[in-house]
C-alpha cells in the first residue's frame, strides 16, 4: 500500500528531513526565512510545516547557488 506524503511536517520532521537540529529549524522560523503555520497563540503552540513551504524554502536556499559545471564532452 503506498503511504501518502504529508500535507504538514513538525518541527521534528522538517528536522528530519533536512538532516538539522530541531533548534536550528527554529532559528529558521524565527529568521523568517522558513514560513510556518502557528495553531496556537501560546509560545509552545503547535507550529507546522507544509509541504509547499518546505518546498518553497529549498528552492530558496537554491537559488544563491551557482550553477554547476557543465558536463565534460565525449
Amino acid at each position: 500500500m503506498e503511504t501518502e506524503k504529508a500535507d504538514f511536517y513538525t518541527v521534528k520532521e522538517v528536522a528530519a528531513r533536512l538532516k538539522i537540529s530541531d533548534s536550528q529549524v527554529f532559528a529558521l522560523i524565527s529568521e523568517r526565512k522558513l514560513r510556518c503555520h502557528r495553531f496556537t497563540r501560546k509560545k509552545n503552540g503547535a507550529i507546522r510545516v507544509s509541504h509547499a513551504q518546505l518546498e518553497e524554502y529549498l528552492r530558496a536556499t537554491e537559488e544563491g547557488q551557482p550553477p554547476p559545471p557543465p558536463a565534460p564532452r565525449s
